[in-house]
């Protein structure tokens, strides 16, 4: 059986999701315990909660707000004149 690039693509990111997880496994535990303990679902474990995401979306590269650059490049494309009368007003 053949392997396809993208699935070597995909054993690559997960690798890379593996590693992220594992440098950030004291915030992770942190988390599950968090949640174990809690007694409203987890709605109380927001501090562990944002500690272990920013942790795993640093080691992943994941900084930037990927979303909001996807969406704006696809707003300005959609609508190229936008923002554009604003600037012209001041």
């Amino acid at each position: 059986m053949r392997s396809s690039t993208a699935e070597e693509s995909g054993r690559a990111e997960l690798a890379s999701k593996e590693e992220a997880l594992f440098n950030c496994a004291e915030e992770h535990k942190a988390l599950l315990l968090c949640f174990k303990e809690s007694s409203l679902f987890g709605w109380n474990c927001k501090e562990q909660h944002e500690a272990f995401w920013a942790c795993y979306r640093k080691e992943r590269g994941m900084d930037a707000n990927v979303v909001g650059d996807i969406l704006s490049r696809w707003i300005d494309k959609e609508n190229p004149d936008r923002g554009k009368d604003k600037a012209n007003e001041s």
